[in-house]
């Protein structure tokens, strides 16, 4: 999962030029491809664009290197990678990814990653295993554990296994690579996985991680002079309960005005963005408080074609998480601050209210009050100087809208010395 072949796809041909240390120049394709895993076309007879690799780590004893070469092309519509792998032990092949995004990179195949952008350092990751299973995502921030698992490339392999190799051929849609020039140099990497001997091959010699983006090649010669319209940035807000804000910043390349239609889930929007120049749009969705599934998608076209697409898929915990505090310290005349935690989105938080009481365990209503949510939370200020040390239930409502959205009950205890019952 650490691997990059996405990088790879974007620009054509990778052909490495001795003249240029650590640069990828790409060639456009001329002909057409069958996509079967064969690479038996007469475009892949020519020489390797890629076919120096180096172990990822110390080598054991008795290490045999095998051999790995790729060839790649680009047109206006897809990059296509070609890539052929040697392997005396076809027989062992490591292969237990079945669908789209499982974790493929532990098994037998090939990462690639892209940088599609000249000046920034997210990139995108597309791994295929040695049955053509894909997965994928988009890394906005190197070195964040948070990688955004929703994006797809759409990405199309197919893979055939000879008797001492498997080779794949796959095509990766331009639309759909977070694009931000129609000219620039990009940066890749590319990796493969030979699990089943537990061996990591990087085309980069002496790179710490498949990940370093500082160590990717540049790879040059990229022109789309077809893309008209790209989304540099994109948000599709915090992912919570409520009304959410998505945020997207559209950038128009070419000469005239442009309109692009945001849509998601019954919602369009029409953006007008002028001749180069650049435009932020917001999106609100609600996320209902009965559907703890977020399950979005907000759809960019221009000119009837679809750009991006964009998702968002996450289970939601509760709207009132339980904090797990049940002791309390009973100060007279002091209040105890009581932060309560909330799943609730910003925008959503400006027409709630949290309701809350205490009890007794007979029923008896000791205290109650009204709060504000305020930045994920809503702080009860409650002064127990009149009540004694004991058990108490807390009882909170949402009301959003006039509407309770949530109730929730809490146990918790007063004691009359930090020390007691902790």
């Amino acid at each position: 999962m650490r691997h990059t072949l996405l990088l790879m796809l974007l620009t054509t041909a990778l052909f490495v030029s001795g003249a240029f240390a650590g640069t990828v120049r790409l060639q456009s394709l001329k002909g057409k491809i069958t996509l079967d895993g064969k690479l038996d076309e007469k475009i892949w007879q020519r020489k390797a664009d890629v076919e120096h690799f180096y172990l990822f780590g110390p080598a054991p004893d008795g290490f045999k290197p095998v051999g790995t070469k790729a060839i790649f092309y680009i047109d206006h519509h897809f990059i296509y990678a070609g890539v052929r792998c040697e392997e005396p032990f076809m027989q062992k092949l490591k292969l237990t990814g079945k669908k789209l995004d499982d974790a493929v990179w532990k098994d037998d195949g090939i990462e690639l990653f892209f940088i599609p952008t000249p000046a920034k350092s997210s990139y995108v990751q597309i791994v295929f295993n040695a049955n053509g299973v894909v997965f994928d995502l988009f890394q906005k921030e190197p070195g964040v554990t948070q990688s955004d698992l929703s994006w797809n490339s759409n990405a199309i392999c197919k893979t055939y296994k000879g008797k001492n190799f498997w080779s794949l051929e796959a095509a990766i849609p331009l639309e759909n690579l977070p694009v931000e020039a129609p000219t620039g140099d990009w940066k890749f990497h590319m990796a493969r996985n030979r699990a089943w001997k537990g061996e990591q091959y990087s085309f980069v010699k002496g790179i710490s991680s498949f990940h370093d983006v500082s160590k990717f090649f540049t790879l040059s010669g990229v022109k789309l002079p077809h893309l008209k319209l790209t989304i540099p940035q994109y948000d599709l807000g915090e992912g919570k309960y409520g009304i959410n804000r998505a945020r997207v910043v559209l950038k128009n390349w070419s000469k005239n005005k442009v309109a692009a239609l945001i849509s998601t889930q019954g919602q369009k929007h029409t953006a007008y963005i002028a001749p180069l120049n650049s435009r932020v749009v917001h999106l609100d969705w609600e996320q209902p408080f009965d559907k703890p599934l977020i399950s979005r998608e907000l759809v960019i076209s221009e000119g009837g074609k679809v750009l991006r697409r964009l998702a968002l898929n996450k289970k939601l915990p509760e709207i009132i998480p339980d904090e797990k505090r049940t002791v309390f310290f009973i100060e007279n005349n002091k209040a105890i601050q009581l932060p309560i935690h909330l799943n609730l989105a910003k925008l959503s938080q400006r027409d709630a209210r949290l309701l809350w009481e205490i009890k007794d365990l007979k029923g008896s209503k000791m205290v109650s009050g009204v709060t504000t949510p305020n930045d994920g939370q809503a702080l009860l200020r409650i002064f127990w100087s009149f009540m004694t040390p004991g058990n108490y239930k807390l009882r909170l409502t949402l009301v959003c809208k006039g509407k309770a959205v949530a109730k929730v009950q809490r146990d918790f205890r007063l004691v009359n010395s930090p020390f007691q019952g902790i």
